[in-house]
């Protein structure tokens, strides 16, 4: 196997490059180099989560396209209160940065395929638009270098989904990554990925995260 944790894992993505993983459990986030074979911690849920005196996950994990580096939601609550911050992380420092933004409900970010920003969009309904209703979509553009959010623009829209055909026109190229996850188990789901190689990772019974090779 390749990563033993304290806590049940939940999930892992591959890098778009396929170099990296990163691993979710029920208590932190680690980052596993295939090259190296090293496995980095890159934030934690907190002793309150651990304790069980709180709760929390590691959630809207979105690689790069270049895979230099990531962004993740770290979201903790408790019957007294409640903590949701994005950041980003960088391989090259490897360090993690907090991302400025000044909007809550944000369920996911996304990149540009330039890998320079990375964008959210939230949607207001407009009063008086019944029978038939509008919304105003507006867009948030994060610039990888100051990681602070900015209003890009606002529009009408028939639909509450955001379409890359509503973004195309404002020349925003995004970047939707090919989910390569497998969820902990739960009831019968598949707790395997096989790749185009012909190699197997998953989780055994004991839930260690493995790769093996197939025959034939």
């Amino acid at each position: 196997f390749i990563y033993e944790g304290e806590s049940p894992i939940e999930q892992f993505i591959f890098s778009p490059d396929g170099k990296f993983i990163l691993i979710v459990t029920k208590a932190e986030l680690v980052l596993y180099d295939r090259k190296r074979h090293k496995i980095r911690t890159i934030d934690f849920l907190g002793p309150l989560v651990k304790e069980h005196k709180a709760k929390g996950n590691f959630r809207a994990i979105q690689w790069a396209p270049n895979s230099r580096g990531f962004c993740y939601e770290l979201y903790r609550w408790s019957p007294y209160s409640s903590q949701d911050q994005f950041y980003f992380y960088s391989l090259k420092d490897q360090q993690k940065r907090r991302i400025k933004m000044f909007a809550r409900g944000v369920l996911s970010l996304f990149w540009d395929k330039g890998a320079e920003n990375l964008y959210y969009s939230q949607t207001e309904t407009l009063p008086g638009s019944h029978p038939q209703p509008r919304h105003k979509v507006k867009i948030y553009r994060i610039p990888l270098a100051s990681l602070e959010a900015r209003l890009t623009v606002s529009f009408p829209s028939k639909s509450e989904v955001l379409k890359d055909s509503d973004l195309k026109p404002l020349g925003i190229d995004p970047y939707w990554q090919e989910t390569r996850s497998v969820s902990n188990r739960v009831g019968h789901k598949s707790m395997a990925w096989v790749s185009d190689q012909k190699t197997r990772m998953g989780l055994d019974e004991r839930d260690y995260l493995y790769f093996a090779a197939l025959k034939g």
